[in-house]
């Protein structure tokens, strides 16, 4: 008889071998388990280390709507700061994303592209999101520079037959938080 298939006289009782081993190891594995599982948690911040601030500097969010924009059929619109900007903390730089939600009179819109850009250098975009008809875009990735500041800019391009206004929505998340 093998090893495994033998019996161990515990008091009064013959146990196999096998079902010990099966017995302690399935003890350990579920011990381990809940001591690794135990310690797993979630921090959520209000104001996250990279968020959208109003001019003024003290509105922080996550996302904000741009609404009542002046739509005019096949015109683009460019509004070179459009109120809100993207600011980094001290601990960066971090890593995030970017994109265009609920557009609402999607019709009116052919583009919406905004791209944002360090204070004082327009040419270089750091990051650039273009809707064209799928709501919501897809998240765009960026890296945030510590303690910098971003400008919004914003082209609207009206639709053939256009009228009215529209209103959408521009989100951002951290990917990499400190």
């Amino acid at each position: 008889m093998s090893r495994l298939g033998k019996r161990v006289r515990i008091g009064k009782y013959a146990i196999p071998v096998l079902l010990l081993l099966t017995i302690a190891i399935t003890t350990v594995a579920a011990a381990a388990y809940v001591i690794l599982t135990w310690y797993v948690g979630i921090t959520i911040s209000d104001n996250p280390a990279v968020a959208f601030t109003d001019d003024e500097g003290v509105n922080l969010a996550n996302t904000f709507t741009i609404s009542g924009f002046d739509v005019f059929p096949e015109v683009r619109t460019i509004d070179e700061n459009i109120g809100w900007n993207i600011t980094c903390d001290a601990t960066g730089p971090h890593s995030c994303s970017m994109r265009i939600s609920a557009v609402t009179d999607a019709a009116n819109i052919e583009e919406i592209y905004i791209k944002a850009y360090e204070y004082g250098s327009p040419g270089s975009p750091l990051v650039e999101v273009t809707y064209t008809g799928t709501v919501p875009t897809s998240w765009v990735d960026f890296d945030a520079a510590a303690s910098t500041m971003y400008i919004l800019w914003l082209e609207v391009e009206g639709a053939v037959g256009a009228s009215g206004s529209a209103s959408f929505d521009v989100e951002m998340r951290v990917n990499l938080p400190p």
